[in-house]
């Protein structure tokens, strides 16, 4: 089933270099271009956090309900404390949290495609979509830069090849990352969730039975990559869309800790989205980022 994209992007409009899929010939690896890239955003957020010119961003406050009926609960005060650092993207810097905003594009509530299976957790639009639990408008460079001001270090995305039949994997690395889905439902409860809780294994999971064929790894803040594409530099995220991988393309920015081919022909697809856990066509979830303490150098 393809969906329609919940949104159009201007960059994906502006310029048909977005979306791209480089020939690796062509690519070209290189941290430090990464940190020149991204470095120039960061002091862009920095100059205007010391001047203090940009505005509370997020949900509007009679929007935002508590996690607990505690007021002063978690939820709330992250929710308080951000600031939009760039369109969609919003920072803490003193308790280390990035959140961006996003909805969910796909319907496997339709019981003429119940089953949707995943290849990236989100993307940005024109992309993935119609294989992704998040659509979001939020750029990945600017995710980048916005986990570099919470002080995680990128690392790399993973990588696999074939050799003589066999899939060899080089796995991710980087700064672990938590990775919360925050959504309210039709009756006013608000949720926090793990997105693996949304994916389960097609091939194990009944429907509704949510204790079979989980996932059990974690996310990495890889970092994506730069790549040359036509005599110029990228940031292979912002073009290819994949800003939290599954399946492992090579351009996330954050990565699943385990290297998943997407190649249909090498490996089969195994994991779907949970129509027990996952919410209509169209929620919004605000996606949360902080720290964890796994992490591959």
């Amino acid at each position: 089933m393809i969906v329609t994209p919940l949104y159009s992007s201007p960059m994906n409009n502006a310029n048909a270099v977005a979306h791209h899929r480089p020939d690796p010939s062509r690519e070209h690896y290189s941290s430090a271009m990464i940190g020149m890239f991204i470095a120039g955003i960061a002091s862009t957020i920095v100059g205007c956090a010391q001047r203090h010119d940009f505005e509370p961003g997020g949900v509007p406050p009679h929007e935002r309900r508590p996690i607990t009926t505690d007021t002063t609960s978690e939820s709330s005060t992250v929710a308080s404390a951000m600031r939009e650092v760039f369109p969609h993207v919003r920072v803490d810097a003193v308790a280390k949290v990035v959140e961006f905003d996003g909805e969910v594009p796909i319907d496997c509530h339709n019981p003429k495609t119940p089953r949707v299976y995943l290849e990236v957790t989100a993307c940005t639009p024109n992309s993935r979509e119609h294989e992704s639990l998040i659509v979001t408008r939020a750029v990945p460079s600017h995710i980048h830069a916005a986990l570099l001001l919470i002080g995680l270090e990128p690392g790399a995305p993973g990588r696999w090849h074939v050799v003589d039949g066999t899939i060899q994997r080089t796995e991710p690395s980087g700064g672990a990352v938590d990775v919360e889905f925050v959504w309210t439902d039709a009756s006013g409860q608000e949720h926090l969730d793990n997105p693996l809780g949304w994916i389960a294994n097609a091939a194990t999971l009944r429907p509704g039975d949510s204790a079979l064929g989980r996932l059990d790894g974690f996310w990495l803040f890889a970092g994506s990559r730069m790549v040359n594409w036509q005599g110029r530099e990228f940031y292979d995220a912002d073009g290819t869309g994949t800003l939290i991988g599954l399946t492992t393309f090579g351009s996330e920015t954050i990565a699943y800790s385990r290297v998943i081919s997407p190649e249909a022909a090498l490996e089969e697809p195994e994991w779907i989205a949970d129509v027990s856990c996952v919410p209509a066509m169209g929620t919004r979830v605000v996606v949360r980022l902080h720290g964890a303490d796994k992490g591959v150098p």
